[in-house]
């Protein structure tokens, strides 16, 4: 149905000099494997059955910070080079929590949202403004190496009371930079009960939340994701389960066959850790992904 978000660590092939040397190499990298297993804060999602696996952005070798994760592959040390990933919706929620971490991986984030209270420093950008108002988004994509939409709205009610567009045109015109700027990676968050993870939010969700409380947000979201997979980007779309305020875990389900998964829940720290290995190793690249927490009985 998917895949479990599970530690991997990357090992050089041992070299063949010597049959001991081996022997002792195998067994380090044994012991390693064992060790990772147990490291969520290093732990790599694992991937969605018959994908390809995640590559890496950009690698060379270069020191990463505390925090960031780094491989080996035939004896030489790949880390990730530092991007520029450009936030919008960065002032809370996901958005926060993103710009939060790329900067603690050695990133530098350009945070968008009409109200930020942080100044420029050596590992972010504030562009205040929205997405919406001309300039704003050409100004944040500028040189960006990644895009994550992490915008939300409070307009609450049934599509057939209430118009929501926030999210198709300001993704529209954040594309359009995209595109004026070149730059080609976009990851998007949505929601479950988007596009055609509709009908897997729990009876009472997809029941009285969709139609009724979240109905106007959801009709747009829909606009918005076809807006994105039509856009010759290099895409993902994120729609997590209910959002919950707990930790950062690394640990996490991601769903392309949605049978048998009614409802879940995640937290917004670990919706940002998805963004963070969509747009930094490149992982699902043109797929739309649903993720939730670890419990399989959901």
């Amino acid at each position: 149905m998917g895949s479990t978000c599970a530690a991997v660590s990357r090992r050089a092939t041992p070299s063949p000099r010597a049959a001991t040397a081996a022997a002792s190499g195998a067994l380090d990298a044994a012991r390693a494997s064992a060790a990772s297993a147990h490291d969520g804060r290093r732990s790599i999602v694992g991937q969605v059955a018959g994908a390809p696996a995640p590559r890496l952005a950009r690698t060379r070798r270069q020191e990463p910070s505390a925090d960031c994760s780094d491989w080996t592959s035939g004896g030489t040390r790949l880390t990730q080079m530092p991007m520029r990933i450009a936030v919008f919706g960065a002032s809370s929620g996901i958005g926060r929590e993103l710009v939060s971490q790329a900067r603690t991986g050695g990133h530098h984030a350009v945070a968008v949202a009409r109200s930020i209270r942080s100044g420029a420093e050596a590992s972010l950008t504030p562009v205040q403004g929205s997405v919406l108002v001309p300039g704003v988004a050409e100004r944040a994509v500028a040189g960006a190496d990644a895009v994550a939409w992490c915008v939300g709205v409070r307009t609450l009610g049934p599509a057939f009371l209430r118009k929501v567009t926030v999210f198709s045109e300001g993704t529209r015109r954040a594309i359009e930079a995209m595109k004026e700027a070149g730059v080609s990676r976009l990851a998007v968050i949505t929601g479950i009960g988007a596009g055609e993870s509709r009908g897997h939010g729990g009876l009472l969700y997809e029941w009285v939340g969709l139609p009724f409380i979240l109905g106007a947000i959801y009709a747009d979201k829909d606009r918005q994701e076809a807006i994105v997979t039509a856009s010759g980007l290099n895409w993902t779309i994120v729609r997590p389960t209910l959002l919950t305020n707990g930790p950062r875990t690394g640990q996490y389900r991601v769903l392309t066959n949605l049978e048998g998964v009614h409802g879940g829940r995640i937290s917004r720290a670990d919706c940002a850790d998805c963004l963070m290995r969509a747009m930094v190793e490149g992982a699902w690249s043109r797929m739309a992904i649903t993720i939730t927490d670890a419990d399989e009985r959901r």
